[in-house]
């Protein structure tokens, strides 16, 4: 997972230059986010702070990014979100605070949200993320990508795809 401070267009051309593109060995899935400002804007100044949300499993060693993105049951409407979606975002917020959510952005492909978590594995992800209010009224649901750091530049720059 590449997260390029680009517009899409330019990010695509970028990731299609790789010799790993080139060569027809991957292909990359643009996903347009930006800043997630909402939660501070709503609940920074608040005289009464959201408290930081434990996970619901004991957080041993966190050790396991996920990239989280929702999206929208089949039939829900923006009508159907709107009642939930500041209890969403508080307990969202509260989850940034205890540094399960690392970071969190909005889409700007589509309405949504892409969240990176840490926590000890996807099944704490899907467990820490059917708490948000809009998940537990069954209004959204999350796909999670397990991640971890690229390892393969060194095959990469030895030049072995460049041949």
């Amino acid at each position: 997972v590449y997260v390029p401070e680009t517009p899409p267009a330019e990010a695509a051309l970028v990731l299609a230059d790789q010799p790993i593109a080139r060569h027809g060995l991957v292909s990359f899935e643009i996903v347009p986010v930006g800043p997630f400002i909402p939660l501070s804007l709503l609940f920074g100044t608040q005289e009464h702070p959201v408290p930081p949300i434990d996970p619901p499993e004991p957080s041993v060693t966190r050790s396991h990014r996920i990239l989280a993105f929702d999206r929208p049951r089949q039939g829900v409407t923006g009508e159907d979100l709107q009642p939930h979606l500041a209890a969403d975002a508080r307990h969202a917020w509260g989850l940034c605070k205890s540094g399960v959510i690392r970071e969190s952005y909005l889409r700007t492909d589509r309405l949504g949200a892409a969240l990176v978590l840490e926590v000890t594995g996807i099944d704490q992800a899907r467990a820490v993320l059917a708490g948000l209010p809009l998940v537990r009224h069954h209004l959204i649901e999350f796909e999670c990508l397990s991640v971890g750091a690229f390892m393969g530049f060194d095959a990469l720059l030895e030049g072995a795809l460049d041949v």
